[in-house]
């Protein structure tokens, strides 16, 4: 963005092309300081020093690449104002840039492109160096490799990345088996499948019920962290018909392997403030709500204790929270409150 680059607050002597500074010889004499110290501060045990360092390199290489070929610097595209008041908390104030918050206003859209092409503008001298970072800090990464296998309900279940894929792939091996993962092990939930097509991919939760037929994944298609729930077969390897659409991406099975909970969250601000209460084969238009916060200043995660006994409804604010919980082999049973919040009690 240009504002990040410093380059949107310019002195009144400045034209296109030219520097705010008295002369060349100003503005060669604040970089290469600027750079002195950058590597000055590279050598300092207590700083980053590769950090440093690449910085010096990028700010003196987009300098010397600038003057050498004494191209002129694109002007940064600078957003319309447009008045508008707010009375929040008894305060009134203006906020000319408001109007950026609609996410598909054609013109805010527009005015991002042009930002995105300006960065890459301002950028472009130093494009060998970045790609030489990225694939170094690439080929320190393994690309094809594991998690640690976890045990669960008489499975152990990994993550696996595989070179040229994107998303990982969820498997899973008798937990009786060997501690490291097979190679032969059943693939449950394949992320580069499901990502087919799609500009943006994002699984958040996979729970496997307790009796390890099911499947139920939350994904997100739009990176607005509003989820859909899917549920997949995992003898047939085949998704059920049944989806939850517009959801946080909390799911947690109860005990029986048929009942799952869910959160909704506020459409406007995404504040999670309902759970509700799935049974497998119904349909989601009846899903019974089991809580909602009224206060606008909680929000709520949902989750199981470590002995998979109890579900758990958590309430959380800055300086409170309060936990219900629920047996987990009795979903349709009261939520019972485990101690009533309090506050500067955590």
């Amino acid at each position: 963005m240009g504002q990040f680059l410093g380059l949107n607050k310019r002195d009144s002597r400045a034209t296109v092309g030219e520097s705010p500074l008295e002369s060349p010889l100003e503005t060669a004499s604040i970089l290469v300081s600027s750079f002195l110290f950058l590597l000055k501060e590279s050598m300092n045990p207590s700083r980053c020093s590769l950090t440093y360092w690449l910085l010096g390199v990028l700010w003196l290489a987009g300098w010397v690449g600038g003057t050498a070929t004494g191209q002129s610097l694109p002007q940064p595209p600078m957003a319309p104002q447009r008045p508008h008041g707010l009375n929040e908390h008894g305060v009134q104030r203006n906020d000319p840039y408001y109007w950026m918050n609609q996410r598909e206003d054609p013109e805010l859209l527009a005015y991002l492109r042009a930002e995105n092409e300006y960065t890459d503008a301002m950028m472009s001298d130093t494009q060998i160096i970045r790609d030489q970072l990225f694939r170094e800090i690439r080929d320190r990464i393994p690309q094809t490799d594991y998690t640690v296998p976890y045990p669960e309900n008489g499975w152990a279940y990994f993550s696996r990345t595989i070179a040229g894929q994107d998303y990982p792939l969820l498997c899973r091996q008798p937990a009786s088996a060997s501690e490291q993962p097979a190679e032969n092990a059943a693939v449950v939930f394949d992320v580069n499948q499901l990502a087919q097509g799609k500009s943006y991919c994002q699984v958040a939760s996979m729970e496997v019920n307790p009796q390890g037929k099911i499947l139920a994944y939350s994904v997100d298609f739009q990176g607005r962290r509003i989820h859909s729930i899917g549920f997949r077969d995992l003898d047939s390897g085949r998704d059920l018909e049944e989806r939850i659409e517009n959801v946080a991406e909390q799911v947690v099975w109860a005990a029986d392997g048929q009942t799952l909970f869910y959160c909704r969250q506020d459409p406007e601000t995404l504040r999670i403030f309902q759970v509700y209460r799935h049974r497998l084969g119904t349909d989601p238009a009846d899903d019974v709500l089991v809580y909602e916060e009224r206060d606008d200043e909680f929000n709520l995660m949902i989750g199981q204790t470590r002995s998979k006994k109890f579900l758990l409804i958590i309430a959380e604010q800055t300086t409170s929270s309060e936990v219900l919980y629920l047996p987990a082999d009795q979903p349709e049973a009261q939520w019972l409150v485990f101690e009533p919040r309090s506050r500067d009690h955590e």
